[in-house]
């Protein structure tokens, strides 16, 4: 059975574990629901919580490392060094973390799957692989700093790294079959975590083991998502919060420390001084940044929208070159409106090589279609009644009307294609009313993306990616060339009027202009740059704020070990000085005692004018006891006798042991008190003895002096109690004696 304790404990224990478990389930609750209305805040919170435990945890087990050469708990803390600071740099590129992200969705997830690898199979060497010589630490310390640094640089700005995340897509198959890698890695650590038993606490292991589950589990949604806001993700994350608290709980139960020493090792308020100013730092160079970014984009507009009005330009000169080609066909429609077929097929022929982007050249009398180039491609065409056409017969009934070029499109043709068509009125007589001398249409087909290969745009086309955008009658924008889909907004546009087209010309950057930047404050590398410099910096902070807390520590554990030695020379001094002063046997102050305090009290007693006695005692029956039954038993007789004597004395009398069965006492007051004392003493030791379970009388006889009558020194009272218990024993032992001279005072008082 528990004894009472132990159950209140365990009555106690319960409910905090329910209000523990009532406690994450709550705190849960809030995250999750704050990953659905603000991810971006969420995982921030959650990085935050996770990189904040596991580097307080490998800065305190780096230095119990240093003190206790522990080998798995120094590699535990250059691992989990390593990966926090890789996961700092996955929380800061995350995407929407900052107000610009020149990175994407990518680079962050590189980060992600590489702090995975090396955790992965850090834990899996060290719980598989004794690292229990030096050199082998070494050689893991070496590796694994190494492989996060060229890690890192692969992802950012070498590029390098394999992609792990396509936006609109999501995972890649690198991405999935490293989450699984990771997860045999996981399981090869657990199995070695079996294994290795005697390095660790029952509890710690099965700590290790937790953790390890929920980290595969997170893996495992991390192989799920499509979105990096998605709740896959969410749930992974929530699963390695979970994994860090079981890591924290097994670190702090290592078999060599306690958790308060751990604890105790870490600053916590240096570590907090550390992160503000490094994040301080951050902050700085990050607004450095986004001031020369904003400056370098504000310069890369003006030359990129000089740029666009030059390509808006030359795509005008195109479309207009296009639009007087019609006025060609039309002004050989006017002077020879009674061509030929062939006369036609060589005039558009000659005009349509000359002029690329056309696709073809047609007329159509009273409005349909008869005369066409290309007629192995476009001859389908021929026939079609344009001013019967539902589609077509607003757009050529406006022309004919206005007077003027009309441009459709792009539209699909009737045989097959797309193409743009501009179509132009043929009036043969202007003076005559409009319709009385119409004699139909020229047109002519545009092949838009020719028009744009030309390679007057290949130099714009090197930075940027061109949509077209033409405006309906209702006022809405439709894409006629290029993405329109792809991309949200730009910048860069320019309106382009033709015929009775109004066109929005929008330019996308192709590719991120930073890259090629040359300015060290815009160029790749200084994001590593500034990483490495805060994380010299964090160092930095934290030994000089820290120096002040180890040295009050420091001074603190000197002064308690002076404290602690003063002490103890102390106690062996006063131990010393009662060994020289008390009886060893029985603890009463010892002759030398015993004659200095009782001279102290003498000489107050000549001032008070008080008297004072002295008893010498020896007890009968004593030596036989002890030679019959050994000195053990004599040492007991001794401590009882003393304890007896002691119990019958004031506070202010003083006793002692003076030699092998003599004792000693220095009592204040006349002679009627001592000897009332002394046949109180009589009667005590009288009384038997139990030792061993046996029953030992002794006697004892007494000799007393009192002073100052029998002598004004310590030395002559001594001598004449001595003289006195001497005539007590030789008058038949166990019995009170007083000096002659008292007795022949007393009897003469008496009479």
């Amino acid at each position: 059975m528990h004894p009472p304790d132990s159950a209140f404990k365990n009555s106690v224990r319960l409910p905090m574990k329910i209000a523990f478990l009532l406690g994450c389930l709550s705190v849960g609750g809030i995250l999750w629901s704050v990953s659905r209305t603000d991810f971006v805040l969420f995982h921030t919170l959650i990085e935050s919580l996770t990189i904040f435990m596991t580097i307080a945890v490998a800065l305190a087990g780096w230095k119990e490392y240093q003190q206790t050469q522990t080998s798995y708990f120094g590699a535990l803390a250059v691992l989990f060094l390593c990966v926090s600071l890789i996961d700092f740099t996955h929380t800061i590129t995350y995407q929407g973390f900052a107000s610009r992200n020149d990175l994407g969705p990518n680079p962050p997830t590189q980060f992600w799957i590489l702090g995975r690898y090396i955790e992965s199979f850090g834990l899996l060497i060290i719980f598989t692989l004794p690292l229990s010589s030096k050199r082998r630490r070494n050689i893991f310390f070496f590796a694994v700093s190494a492989v996060s640094i060229m890690g890192v640089l692969a992802i950012y700005p070498l590029h390098f790294f394999p992609t792990a995340f396509i936006e609109g897509q999501g995972l890649t198959l690198f991405k999935i079959q490293s989450e699984f890698l990771v997860i045999l890695a996981l399981l090869g650590a657990i199995w070695g975590l079996i294994q290795c038993g005697e390095r660790l606490y029952i509890r710690q292991r099965k700590y290790f083991i937790y953790a390890l589950l929920s980290t595969i589990l997170a893996e495992l949604c991390f192989t799920q998502y499509v979105s990096v806001y998605g709740g896959a993700n969410a749930a992974g994350h929530m699963m390695r919060l979970i994994a860090h608290y079981y890591l924290f709980r097994a670190l702090l139960l290592n078999r060599r420390l306690v958790s308060q020493r751990l604890l105790s090792s870490i600053n916590l308020v240096a570590i907090i001084f550390a992160v503000m100013v490094s994040f301080l730092f951050s902050i700085s160079a990050y607004t450095l940044r986004s001031y020369e970014q904003s400056m370098f984009e504000h310069e890369n507009t003006v030359i990129h929208t000089r740029q666009l009005k030059e390509m808006t330009a030359a795509l005008q000169s195109l479309l207009d070159e296009k639009i007087r080609l019609l006025n060609s066909v039309s002004a050989f429609v006017s002077a020879h409106p009674y061509f030929t077929s062939d006369e036609f097929a060589t005039y558009a022929g000659m005009l349509s090589q000359s002029i690329p982007a056309i696709k073809s050249v047609q007329l159509a009398p009273k409005g349909i279609l008869t005369y066409v180039t290309h007629r192995e491609r476009h001859g389908g065409a021929i026939g079609h009644d344009l001013l019967a056409d539902s589609k077509r017969k607003l757009a050529a009934f406006k022309a004919i009307q206005e007077k003027r070029i009309v441009v459709d499109g792009p539209v699909d043709l009737i045989q097959g294609g797309r193409a743009l068509i501009a179509r132009q009125p043929i009036f043969l007589n202007e003076t005559k009313a409009a319709g009385a001398d119409f004699w139909g249409f020229s047109i002519i087909l545009i092949d838009l993306p020719t028009l744009m290969n030309n390679s007057a745009f290949s130099s714009f086309y090197h930075d940027f990616d061109i949509t077209i955008k033409r405006e309906r009658p209702n006022g809405e924008m439709t894409t006629i060339y290029g993405s329109g889909d792809e991309h949200t907004e730009s910048n860069l546009y320019q309106t382009l009027h033709f015929a009775n087209q109004v066109w929005s010309v929008h330019a996308y950057t192709r590719h991120n202009h930073l890259a090629q930047e040359s300015r060290f404050l815009l160029s790749p590398w200084y994001w590593p740059v500034i990483s490495l410099i805060t994380l010299i910096i964090f160092i930095a902070a934290y030994k000089i704020f820290n120096f002040k807390f180890e040295l009050q520590r420091e001074v603190l554990l000197a002064t308690n070990e002076l404290q602690q030695e003063v002490k103890r020379r102390e106690i062996s001094e006063a131990n010393e000085r009662h060994l020289a002063t008390h009886d060893t046997l029985t603890d009463l102050p010892n002759r030398r005692l015993f004659i200095e305090l009782t001279e102290q009290e003498l000489n107050r007693c000549k001032r008070d004018g008080s008297a004072m006695s002295i008893l010498f005692m020896d007890l009968d029956g004593f030596k036989v006891a002890n030679d019959k039954f050994g000195h053990s038993l004599g040492d007991e007789l001794l401590k009882h006798v003393a304890s007896r004597i002691h119990s019958c004395l004031g506070a202010e009398d003083i006793a002692a042991r003076i030699g092998g069965d003599e004792f000693v006492v220095a009592l204040l007051g006349d002679m009627e008190r001592s000897i009332a004392v002394a046949e109180h003493i009589l009667d005590k030791i009288s009384k038997p003895f139990s030792v061993d379970e046996k029953k030992h009388l002794l006697g004892i006889s007494i000799g007393v002096a009192v002073y100052p009558y029998d002598g004004i020194t310590v030395d002559s009272l001594l001598a004449v109690s001595d003289k006195a218990m001497y005539e007590a024993k030789q008058k038949g032992k166990n019995r009170i004696e007083i000096s002659r001279d008292q007795r022949r005072f007393r009897h003469l008082t008496q009479s």
